[in-house]
């Protein structure tokens, strides 16, 4: 069992009420689910099971996810299950009729995507049309180059469905970029497939 301070549980046994605070205390001891969550514009699957997201899967027991081939081909995304209520909320009118009472379309901004399970997730309910996500997370892995051909690291940050924004201060008039361009890159950019972009490079120096 896990030792929660007591202000804590004061407060949350005030909140949740007896019979659901001791739930809340019994799932420590419990086994922890496992979920993932499909790409639909990958995969179709009728084996559905998380109640709040469409896409959501329980599986029965954890998978060596490293060494499944589906998983490297974008085919679904491991994810906690309570982490794809934002698909829930998205979906539901009553909550975004008074947001968006003149149109049914959105534009979602993510203020806190790392690495970006919620919002792919996001992204799969949002209405049809709907402006892109915008995230304000910083990618890392780019770098870019002015007339002079020297490197510089850039701050990107995703600005649409298929669009980064590169900039850094001391290159005024960008002409080349690279991304995970390096012997061990860092890279967390993703298709609206959800696939990993692979390291490229703008220039032919």
């Amino acid at each position: 069992m896990v030792k929660l301070p007591d202000a804590f549980i004061e407060q949350t046994r005030l909140m949740m009420g007896e019979e659901r605070f001791a739930r809340y205390l019994a799932a420590f001891d419990e086994e922890p689910p496992v979920s993932i969550r499909v790409n639909p514009m990958r995969v179709r699957s009728e084996e559905l099971g998380v109640p709040w997201c469409p896409l959501g899967i329980y599986l029965s027991s954890r998978p060596n996810f490293t060494f499944d081939p589906l998983l490297h081909a974008g085919c679904y995304y491991v994810q906690e299950a309570a982490s794809m209520f934002i698909h829930h909320i998205l979906t539901q009118q009553d909550i975004l009729s008074p947001l968006t009472p003149n149109s049914s379309l959105l534009t979602l901004l993510d203020l806190c995507a790392a690495p970006g399970g919620k919002s792919t997730c996001a992204i799969s309910a949002l209405p049809e049309g709907s402006e892109p996500l915008v995230q304000d997370d910083r990618l890392p892995g780019f770098i870019i180059a002015g007339p002079d051909g020297k490197w510089h690291v850039a701050t990107a940050r995703t600005t649409g469905r298929d669009e980064v924004t590169v900039s850094c201060p001391e290159v005024t008039y960008p002409v080349a970029v690279r991304y995970g361009w390096a012997d061990n890159p860092t890279c967390t950019l993703r298709t609206k497939s959800d696939l990993h972009v692979a390291p490229f490079r703008t220039d032919r120096w």
